[in-house]
């Protein structure tokens, strides 16, 4: 029976503190997705107003949101770091072959801007909505 690798092993470790602490791991994503979006946005050529949304606003919407909206949060998350680890590839392709990815990372830089608020504007509208049912 072979060994698990390195590789294996640390994916193993990686999975099982993300079932532990599914906020923490989220926020850890949300990083990771922030920071890819600040090289994207170089990529695109867009300027300093054009980063990433700020990650304070996303652990405020985290943490007063419920259950179902931390599993629907949970998925946007993945499918932007899905997308955003595709896209990168993608553009780093483009440039080995000397193709300026401006204006492709620039559509990928639109799609990940807009995932990011519409997540951003579902957990404070369901967080509205919380508020205002219990009160």
């Amino acid at each position: 029976m072979p060994a698990l690798t390195p590789d294996d092993m640390r994916n193993l470790r990686q999975t099982a503190f993300a079932a532990r602490h599914p906020v923490d791991s989220m926020i850890a994503r949300w990083h990771a997705i922030q920071n890819s979006a600040r090289k994207l946005a170089g990529l695109a050529e867009l300027g300093q107003d054009s980063l990433p949304l700020g990650e304070t606003d996303f652990i405020t919407a985290l943490e007063q949101a419920g259950d179902w909206q931390r599993e629907l949060a949970w998925q946007a998350v993945e499918d932007m770091a899905a997308m955003l680890d595709v896209g990168m590839a993608a553009l780093a392709v483009l440039e080995s072959r000397g193709i300026a990815p401006r204006i492709p990372a620039l559509t990928l830089w639109r799609e990940v801007d807009a995932a990011q608020r519409n997540l951003l504007a579902m957990l404070r509208l369901a967080n509205e909505s919380t508020a205002t049912a219990t009160a």
